[in-house]
């Protein structure tokens, strides 16, 4: 069990120049043709937070605990989950769109989720 996860952690650091430059590849395809292009990163989980902390704050009247206001355990349970739950997403279609790249032989095909995670690293970066 160690020693394949060494053996992940040796593939990372051998093919990090492949992983940097397929993360800044799929940061610039995928905002190409949208309107407000790398906004979206940030407008779509502050709405999706704000239509929550309208629903629980103001509907169902939640107090808040330890003296701190819902908002910010909301703000903070939401934005781990929106990470994991993105890069879990965008690794599963990163797989079948270079499906090209895992039949060949020499491309080690656990490094794709790792630009996945790149991926979002670079967003919040910029």
């Amino acid at each position: 069990m160690i020693k394949s996860f060494l053996y992940f952690l040796r593939l990372i650091f051998l093919q990090k120049d492949l992983i940097f430059s397929m993360a800044k590849r799929e940061v610039e395809t995928h905002y190409l043709g949208s309107l407000l292009g790398f906004i979206w990163t940030f407008i779509n989980p502050l709405i999706t937070i704000f239509v929550f902390w309208v629903v629980f704050s103001l509907g169902f009247k939640v107090q808040p605990m330890n003296n701190v206001p819902f908002i910010v355990w909301l703000s903070a349970g939401m934005s781990i989950w929106f990470v994991f739950a993105d890069i879990v997403n965008s690794s599963t279609g990163l797989i079948i769109a270079n499906s090209h790249l895992i039949k060949k032989t020499l491309f080690h095909s656990q490094i794709l989720p790792v630009i996945t995670s790149i991926l979002h690293e670079l967003e919040n970066n910029n």
